[in-house]
């Protein structure tokens, strides 16, 4: 198999590309519903036995919110990813790549090898 290995910028296409935005906007109100979800359990109580019940309820949710929340970025990741995967590997195919490389793993890159740019075009 011939081809040259191009570079991917996958955290520009995350932030840069529709697929996402929207997903970034996705988790964005999610968070603001966990958050406002563990507000009001935090500020319930109006006795001092009350209030330490309601900090405690808080702080159960606050750590289920957390890995809520990195499962479902984890699960968006990989959903943008897959909904880029035709824009890439169109892209590779006219660079004439047997590989994509994530950038994130790339100490130095040549310019030429990153289609980051490219990619996104396709995708506006």
């Amino acid at each position: 198999m011939t081809g040259i290995t191009v570079v991917l910028d996958t955290a520009r296409l995350l932030d840069e590309s529709p697929a996402g935005k929207a997903s970034a906007a996705r988790l964005q109100a999610s968070y603001d519903d966990k958050r406002a979800r563990y507000e009001a359990l935090r500020d319930k109580g109006t006795t001092a036995a009350g209030h330490k019940k309601a900090l405690e309820a808080a702080a159960a949710f606050q750590s289920e919110a957390i890995t809520g929340l990195e499962d479902e970025r984890a699960r968006l990741r990989t959903e943008v990813l897959s909904v880029c995967r035709d824009a890439i590997t169109a892209v590779m195919a006219e660079k004439k790549a047997a590989v994509v490389v994530d950038a994130r793993v790339c100490l130095v890159v040549d310019p030429a090898a990153d289609i980051t740019d490219a990619v996104l075009a396709r995708l506006r």
